[in-house]
């Protein structure tokens, strides 16, 4: 295990946060940790770094000083029982049901154009040769693998600690067995986020699937805001924060307020903090947020006129209010949702 931990940045999750371990990730200092944070799950790196305390984001490659990635982890959350018993059947270092789904981790060969001195260029092409590697094992084992390419990306460590990462099962030496994996398919998963058992007789309550569409701005890294607020504070917010472009969606699924000023990740992080804890969780958690295309929309603000999303001012006219937008595509992701009922 302290193998595994080498050189890993750790990060605890709990109640809708990110902990970054600053600490030298140590088995003995982790189960300190798991004692005093009480997390409901960890995470580790499946990239090496020199510094990996300083790491952020992984969008963000800054700090942490890339150094090597000599194992490479397949997430595998659409399976069958055949199709873990077929891949588990190469040479992995462990395999680790997740509660859901499954971590294969192998051995990465050694890539002779990662031997540069930059940190980021070797990061760079770490990442290229990553998603290679994945297609590989899609194909190889006829398996449908996440492309989680990023030496950064975060993934629970093979361990059981008293508080964080319950619901993982590691197997180290061993393949396992068929049964094991039927009944694990047949209903005795865990979501980590509540840890409750899925019983295979328990049924789904039964929703509504909506069209909805993501606040990103496509061809940017920006955003528009969108906030699950009453009317009231919508309003309120529209003044306090001087949002120019900005309407309010009331429907009798989610209503929210909808500025289509285009802004980067960390205002709308700072407004949602003050603003709405349960939209920032959300956007944490997806790195966007939705809004339902049906329901009422009342212009708030309108006043701005430049530095606003092409798309989401095209979306707009469906609601008949006519606004030009200058800033990414002339597109928005729509997205078909289930919302269950209350």
């Amino acid at each position: 295990m302290e193998d595994l931990l080498s050189n890993r940045h750790i990060r605890f999750y709990r109640g809708g946060c990110f902990i970054p371990i600053r600490a030298k990730p140590t088995l003995k200092k982790l189960v300190e940790l798991d004692e005093r944070i009480k997390p409901e799950v960890i995470f580790y790196t499946q990239g090496r770094f020199q510094f990996p305390q300083f790491l952020g984001p992984k969008n963000k490659k800054h700090g942490g000083y890339f150094l090597f990635q000599d194992q490479l982890i397949a997430d595998i959350d659409d399976w069958m029982p055949d199709d873990i018993l077929r891949i588990a059947d190469s040479n992995f270092v462990y395999l680790a049901f997740t509660g859901s789904g499954f971590h294969i981790c192998v051995n990465r060969p050694h890539f002779q154009d990662e031997e540069v001195l930059s940190p980021r260029l070797r990061e760079e092409r770490a990442t290229k040769n990553n998603v290679f590697l994945l297609e590989k094992i899609a194909n190889d084992y006829n398996v449908k693998v996440d492309i989680l390419p990023e030496p950064r990306h975060l993934f629970k460590i093979p361990h059981n600690f008293k508080y964080g990462n319950r619901m993982v099962k590691v197997w180290m030496n061993e393949i396992p067995s068929r049964d094991e994996l039927v009944k694990l398919y047949n209903g005795e998963r865990v979501d980590w986020r509540t840890k409750r058992k899925k019983k295979p007789d328990e049924k789904e309550k039964q929703g509504e699937i909506v069209t909805c569409f993501s606040n990103n701005v496509l061809g940017t890294r920006a955003y528009v805001l969108i906030a699950y607020v009453s009317k009231n504070r919508a309003e309120k917010m529209v003044e306090k924060y001087g949002l120019k472009a900005s309407v309010y969606v009331e429907n009798d699924i989610r209503s929210y307020l909808m500025d289509i000023g285009v802004v980067n990740r960390e205002r709308i992080t700072r407004i949602l903090r003050k603003e709405n804890e349960g939209s920032l969780k959300t956007f944490r958690k997806y790195r966007r947020l939705f809004g339902l295309l049906r329901g009422d929309a009342e212009v708030l603000n309108m006043e701005q006129t430049r530095g606003i999303s092409r798309g989401h001012a095209l979306l707009l006219k469906w609601k008949r209010i006519n606004v030009e937008g200058d800033v990414g595509s002339r597109k928005v992701k729509f997205i078909c949702a289930k919302i269950p009922k209350r």
